[in-house]
């Protein structure tokens, strides 16, 4: 275990002006040489919620940390009245710029509450500037719940139905104490009250305006999911990223987790099995240097093997992209075919229902076709490796440490595996081919 310290780690502060008038405070603490963790806070939230010696003990592992505060919040201001600000693109785009003003090309993202989702679109949309994101009390939409996810409990929406009366902003004191009773409802099952109070406390000295107004609700701003007129930068949903991707305890007190295999708002496919027939190497369609391996793999395939929730979700999501390189027309264009006890035939989306035995429909695939792939690395997975049916496993390794991960690659007989090739990525993540030995 690497033991966690405080360091004296140099801080400089930054003022990131915006093209509307605004003005962005945020802190740096380390050198930009290192890998950079920006923390992004909720919506009417200052960098004071990244208490000084947590940023410091990131800080002494090498790294350097962003923080900034929320628009209208500590000593960030709003931008001038009666100009629009319209929630997320907006607060992208300061996340963007303090990054661009501290001299760092990309981070880690870590997103708080409305900080998440600022951090999501942020992969989604550039995720050149995004090596991994951390996901803290959050959700991949607002307002109305995803349906693959837990919705608020009811108790949060009789907390959002009615709201607690507004403070005397004035009172530096009744605005502490209003935003600690806030947050007494918003923490779960557990709730530091000093703690909270600390925050606010050194919010609202460092908010020389902190007003209803500065304030500022950021999800008073936000287009609601799949509103008219949200765009390409609305809160609908959208899939995907590849981006390693933790999810922590959210708002409502219950916990969820993202997975390759989960039908969470985020699929990082880390394992993929290929089952090609043994008749030597063949030329992948797209240039390895060009292009990344989950590209070559689709490019290079034949056939699809799924399971029953990765088909029931790429079909829904597949069928309906589009791209300049032909990837999306690739993959739909691809027979399929469907490992299931539970579906009944005939499927759509150019897939076929395995029925009877899976190993023995396999073997006789692996004669009519070059190249099969399969997704993921699930129970149809260790099942074919262990009847001996899979060439390859490719595996994307991701430079991210997941807590209390569970273990994955299993089969029911013990298999060994032998290296064939790796391939290394600016990202950090390393794509290695194996063959069971």
């Amino acid at each position: 275990m690497v033991p966690m310290k405080r360091t004296d780690a140099s801080r400089r502060a930054l003022r990131v002006a915006r093209p509307d008038g605004a003005e962005i405070a945020a802190e740096v603490i380390g050198s930009v040489r290192h890998p950079v963790v920006l923390l992004v806070a909720g919506g009417e939230s200052s960098m004071d919620w990244w208490r000084p010696e947590f940023c410091d003990l990131i800080a002494g592992r090498g790294l350097c940390v962003v923080r900034y505060d929320q628009r209208g919040m500590g000593e960030t201001t709003l931008g001038p009245p009666g100009t629009r600000r319209d929630g997320l693109p907006v607060a992208v785009g300061d996340a963007l710029a303090v990054l661009d003003a501290a001299g760092a090309s990309d981070a880690h993202w870590v997103g708080f509450s409305a900080g998440g989702w600022v951090a999501q679109l942020a992969a989604l949309d550039h995720p050149d500037r995004v090596r991994a994101l951390t996901l803290v009390s959050t959700s991949p939409t607002m307002f109305e719940a995803d349906p693959d996810l837990p919705s608020a409990t009811a108790r949060m929406q009789e907390v959002w139905a009615n709201p607690l009366p507004e403070p005397d902003w004035s009172d530096p004191n009744a605005v502490v104490e209003y935003h600690v009773d806030t947050d007494r409802d918003y923490a779960g099952d557990e709730f530091d009250e000093a703690h909270d109070r600390v925050i606010w406390t050194d919010t609202v000295r460092r908010s020389p305006t902190c007003t209803a107004t500065a304030a500022g609700r950021m999800s008073s701003r936000m287009p609601r999911a799949g509103a008219s007129g949200s765009g390409r930068s609305g809160c609908r949903r959208r899939w995907c990223t590849e981006r390693p991707t933790r999810c922590s305890r959210s708002a409502t007190g219950k916990r969820w987790r993202a997975t390759s295999r989960g039908r969470g708002s985020w699929r990082s496919p880390a394992v993929g099995t290929n089952c090609r027939r043994r008749r030597g190497v063949r030329s992948w369609r797209r240039s390895p240097a060009r292009r990344d391996a989950s590209d070559e793999l689709v490019f290079g395939a034949d056939a699809v093997l799924l399971g029953r929730e990765s088909y029931e979700f790429f079909r829904e999501y597949w069928p309906a992209q589009t791209d300049d390189r032909g990837f999306a027309a690739h993959y739909n264009a691809l027979p399929k075919y469907v490992a299931s006890t539970t579906l009944t035939g005939p499927l759509d989306w150019n897939a076929t229902l395995i029925e009877g035995d899976v190993a023995e429909t396999v073997r006789g695939l692996r004669d009519q076709y070059e190249s099969i792939i399969s997704h993921g690395y699930g129970k149809l997975a260790a099942a074919l490796v262990d009847a001996g049916l899979v060439d390859e496993i490719h595996a994307g390794i991701h430079p991210f440490l997941v807590g209390n991960a569970e273990d994955r690659l299993r089969t029911p007989h013990p298999v060994g595996l032998r290296l064939l090739g790796v391939q290394t990525y600016d990202s950090g993540i390393i794509a290695a081919r194996y063959a069971p030995a």
